[in-house]
């Protein structure tokens, strides 16, 4: 057996994953989207451009558009980053690859179960839609989200 390398069962992964994330994201929903959805594409990395050892690394992206009424809220959206280069492509809202609400997202990293990812991987900060200092807008793309290292976490 080759010895394993970063990505090298992110099908699996991936597989496994989107699943979750359509479970995850079609709980609940309606046939129509009152807010606009967007396609996006983006990287995430440390700060110093090197890609973050986490898989699965799970985004979620916190639309900061205000609700329409007391039901009509924007929907947050999820993506899998590419654990060998960082890549997001295929985020899903509602429906798998459906995209994102247009707008300003607070974004958030964690595991497949919501969990936070180990701190000496990223801070806990990013887990939390109320800490994260990560933010995009989907009027500029391709995002690139930078992550701090924290101390002690491992180099390439």
């Amino acid at each position: 057996m080759p010895p394993a390398t970063p990505g090298r069962h992110f099908g699996r992964h991936a597989r496994s994953g989107v699943a979750v994330l359509a479970a995850l994201v079609a709980a609940g929903c309606g046939t129509q989207e009152p807010f606009p959805l967007v396609q996006v594409r983006g990287t995430v990395a440390y700060e110093d451009g090197t890609v973050i050892p986490a898989e699965p690394l799970v985004l979620t992206f916190y639309p900061q558009r205000p609700m329409l009424d007391p039901e009509t809220h924007p929907r947050p959206g999820m993506a899998l980053a590419d654990p060998a280069t960082g890549e997001i492509w295929d985020v899903s809202s509602h429906r798998a690859s459906d995209g994102l609400v247009a707008g300003v997202h607070r974004v958030t990293l964690t595991t497949l179960e919501r969990a936070p990812l180990a701190g000496d991987l990223v801070p806990a900060e990013y887990a939390d839609p109320g800490t994260t200092p990560l933010e995009i807008d989907t009027a500029k793309l391709p995002f690139r989200l930078l992550v701090r290292r924290p101390p002690g976490a491992q180099r390439p």
